[in-house]
């Protein structure tokens, strides 16, 4: 049986594709820090159409400056009538605009290898040891979780160690958090998208497994 102490912090990084990349258990402030993390300011759909967003790669370059409206977002539409309109009207804004995206292209370039390397980039790194490889994708998905162990009046339990068991007495809590964190500048909205607070109070013990490996526990 394990054997946590009051209150319990995590952290799970995963790719787009929802992959598993990094675990680690993390301090209160660790937890604090990353809840307010949310990556560079992000450009919007008609900012999109000026300038080429992403120039950190070849292939993000050409997309975002040739047709950044029909690769960021038309294509990403699972209905297909709805996305083959999606796809017209967008052809016709990348057109239209093209001109004015090749004119800003150099100096968006030279704006974004002006900038200073994220913070985010920088913490995850050095106060997360997260691995370089894993701070080369365009975004990653953050899963934070805060466990709590509270007696039924609602206090946190203190002191020693404690084992988090499911009985009349102790009460199990879950506070979880997901989110994406842009690494680079996308033109995709970048808000958190679940969240939500889990007691073990009417879990059953494969529920409350369940949730505890989800957490990385």
């Amino acid at each position: 049986m394990a054997v946590y102490s009051n209150d319990r912090y995590s952290i799970i990084i995963s790719d787009y594709q929802n992959k598993r990349l990094f675990w680690k258990e993390i301090t209160a402030k660790n937890y604090s820090d990353m809840n307010q993390m949310r990556g560079r300011e992000i450009v919007g759909l008609f900012s999109a159409l000026l300038i080429p967003v992403r120039t950190n790669n070849w292939q993000n370059l050409a997309q975002d400056a040739l047709f950044p409206t029909i690769c960021n977002h038309a294509i990403k539409i699972n209905f297909l009538v709805t996305k083959i309109l999606a796809v017209l009207g967008a052809l016709f804004l990348d057109v239209l605009t093209l001109p004015i995206r090749l004119c800003t292209c150099i100096p968006r370039i030279i704006y974004n290898n002006s900038l200073e390397t994220l913070s985010v980039k920088i913490y995850l790194k050095e106060q997360l040891t997260v691995d370089e490889k894993i701070l080369e994708n365009d975004f990653i998905k953050v899963q934070l979780t805060k466990i709590v162990m509270q007696d039924k009046s609602g206090a946190n339990l203190e002191g020693e160690d404690v084992t988090l068991v499911k009985n009349e007495k102790t009460s199990l809590s879950f506070l979880t958090s997901e989110y994406f964190i842009n690494l680079i500048e996308v033109p995709e909205v970048a808000q958190p998208y679940k969240s939500g607070i889990y007691s073990n109070d009417g879990l059953t013990d494969s529920e409350l497994a369940e949730i505890m490996t989800d957490s990385g526990f």
